[in-house]
């Protein structure tokens, strides 16, 4: 059985001893006193013992749990009007949001890091994270767009002597129309006069075969004179008709017809390209309306950094210096975090620790040996200007000491059996 009784002095505490000699057990021993639950091993006892009991005194408050050797514990805390009814409970509202030893955040992930700290200072940039990445999301579709949009206007040439309209071809159809009506009946003219030529040369042939049939028939004569008379006179009459008809004819202008057809090609020709422009507009005004989506996307993004940006300066870090990056990480006097000094770090994890255990100002160190005389020095000023108790295991063994483990105890003290096997 292994009793240690320790009653710190002053607010650095260092437990120092070879390893492997119960230095651990002292710092887990406060650990599990307070944390209980989850932070409790399988076995909580020294190997061999049935029983354990750490005892707490934080002043206004007296803590004890007792362990049995399957794992099961009970918890006690007693302040000055007596036992606590919730006792778990008000240990939990003591303790802060990390575990004791603040050194473990810097060796926590960046992300992780970044995330401690942002609930530290009240900073939830979750809402405006979401919204941002969905914003983003809607400007790459929206650039896709607009890249695609260039790429269809690019093909879509431009001539500005283009008409912005399409020439009618129902015009010209029915200018071509009017043409053919015009010829149709120039050329009805014409066939007149040629009927008109071909009476006169009916005519003459009648009379001269009139002039035969007298000589043959006299008997006849008078009849036929009379029939001459009025064949010469229609005659005349036609011969007059096929002058006027020539001479009309004459007058006739035929129009071309071909021009028309041309004219119909250079129209379609023309309307092809206006029903270019007009697409080529089209895509214009698409793409004018995708890039105002993409410009109004990010400045939606600049407001969301810029609102981060605000908060993050209205927020009260626990030590100056700190901040966070563009992609969220956390820095420190502009550095990140994991390229500053060890000196930097420890300074920096410690008032973080201390910050997230504003009621129960204990922490504990457990790589203590990692710090030199300076960072030791540095963590006591800090305890001390902060009021609170740092606890350290370190192996050295030097003037920095507060206690001395060796074997489960604290080296020089008297074994005493207690009524009930502690802990360590």
């Amino acid at each position: 059985m292994r009793a240690v009784h320790i009653t710190p002095d002053g607010n650095l505490v260092v437990i120092a001893g070879r390893n492997a000699q119960g230095k651990s057990s002292v710092l887990d021993s406060i650990m599990y006193a307070l944390a209980g639950g989850n932070s409790l091993p399988a076995k909580p006892v020294r190997h061999g013992a049935e029983k354990g009991l750490v005892e707490l005194d934080l002043g206004d408050l007296l803590v004890k749990r007792t362990f049995s050797a399957n794992g099961n514990s009970s918890l006690s805390v007693t302040d000055m009007r007596g036992r606590v009814a919730s006792p778990q409970a008000l240990l939990d509202s003591l303790m802060g949001k990390m575990s004791f030893d603040p050194l473990e955040f810097s060796r926590q992930k960046p992300e992780v890091q970044a995330d401690t700290l942002r609930k530290l200072v009240g900073l939830d940039t979750t809402v405006m994270d979401a919204k941002k990445e969905a914003l983003y999301f809607d400007r790459t579709v929206v650039g896709r767009e607009v890249k695609a949009f260039e790429s269809q206007l690019a093909l879509q040439p431009f001539d500005p002597a283009v008409p912005m309209e399409e020439v009618s071809t129902v015009k010209i159809l029915n200018q071509q129309r009017e043409a053919m009506e015009t010829n149709a009946r120039n050329q009805s003219l014409r066939n007149a006069a040629i009927e008109a030529g071909q009476k006169v040369v009916n005519c003459q042939n009648a009379a001269l075969m009139t002039a035969d049939k007298i000589r043959e028939i006299e008997a006849e004569l008078t009849r036929l004179k009379a029939w001459l008379r009025e064949q010469e006179e229609v005659g005349a009459a036609a011969e007059l008709a096929e002058r006027a008809a020539a001479i009309a004819g004459g007058q006739c202008v035929d129009i071309k017809l071909d021009g028309f057809a041309l004219q119909i090609t250079e129209a379609n020709a023309v309307n092809v390209k206006v029903a270019q422009q007009a697409q080529r507009k089209g895509l214009a005004l698409r793409l004018s309306e995708k890039r105002k989506a993409q410009d109004d996307l990010s400045r939606q993004i600049e407001a969301i950094e810029e609102a981060k940006r605000q908060a993050v300066a209205e927020a009260k870090f626990p030590v100056a210096g700190l901040a966070f990056d563009q992609l969220g990480g956390v820095t420190f006097a502009g550095i990140p975090f994991a390229q500053c000094s060890t000196a930097e770090q420890l300074r920096v994890s410690v008032a973080i620790g201390l910050a997230l255990n504003p009621k129960l100002r204990v922490l504990l160190i457990r790589d203590g040996s990692l710090l030199d005389q300076d960072s030791l020095k540095a963590v006591a000023d800090m305890a001390t200007a902060a009021d609170a108790q740092v606890w350290i295991e370190r192996v050295e063994v030097d003037g920095n000491v507060s206690v001395i483990i060796d074997d489960g105890m604290v080296s020089g003290a008297a074994v005493e059996a207690p009524k009930e096997s502690q802990l360590l």
